[in-house]
């Protein structure tokens, strides 16, 4: 198998029969990106759009996110319609998150427990709305279109709370409580609107 470099990536692999294909599906190398989204001028969410089959896990790396209202939580939420209704029902979630500053004001540990969360809320403190005052951090979103499980989802980040000038750093996950093949996914504040720039990958089976 001959590989072909350019500049500080590989582009191809020709295997023995001479067909050529894209590296990172033959070698394996994991992430692919799907598309990039930068959001500004307070939309009302992002929208990650046909999830299916194709990938096992998908990423979402978000950057320099913040928020219309100062302060308004990160919330999540999916859809198995293709986008025409976001689960929003008071049965639809389960999630947990442990949030930690700098300052060591601001420790929080907090689950719901039952099914009784409209949304998955990632982020307990969050970001400010002034310049500096960002969010940035992953989600993975795992079992999207298995039809007999639930979707699970997991997230890791930090950001500047409001202007109080403290770090906070955070993770949490949760599960739809239904199991659903799950085609979309949405992010948008508990209040306001939403502005960043977010990055979707497939993860390669």
């Amino acid at each position: 198998m001959a590989i072909t470099i350019a500049g500080s990536g590989i582009v191809s692999a020709n295997i023995a029969d001479g067909t050529i294909v894209d590296a990172d599906m033959a070698l394996g190398l994991g992430l692919k990106l799907l598309s990039t989204q930068t959001i500004s001028g307070n939309a009302a969410s992002v929208i990650f759009t046909g999830l299916s089959s194709t990938y096992d896990h998908y990423m979402i790396f978000m950057d320099n996110v913040t928020g219309e209202t100062d302060g308004a939580f990160l919330w999540g939420r999916a859809s198995d319609d293709s986008g025409s209704s976001f689960e929003a029902d008071a049965a639809d979630y389960q999630y947990a998150y442990t949030q930690v500053s700098s300052g060591a004001s601001l420790y929080t540990e907090h689950a719901e427990a039952a099914d009784n969360a409209t949304k998955f809320i990632f982020t307990p403190s969050g970001p400010g709305n002034a310049a500096g005052e960002t969010l940035s951090g992953q989600i993975m979103l795992s079992q999207h279109d298995a039809t007999g499980n639930r979707l699970h989802v997991a997230l890791i980040g930090a950001n500047w709370y409001g202007t109080a000038n403290i770090l906070i750093t955070g993770r949490g996950g949760g599960s739809a409580f239904v199991a659903a093949g799950y085609d979309q996914f949405q992010l948008l504040m508990s209040t306001g609107g939403i502005n960043g720039t977010f990055s979707i990958y497939g993860v390669t089976k």
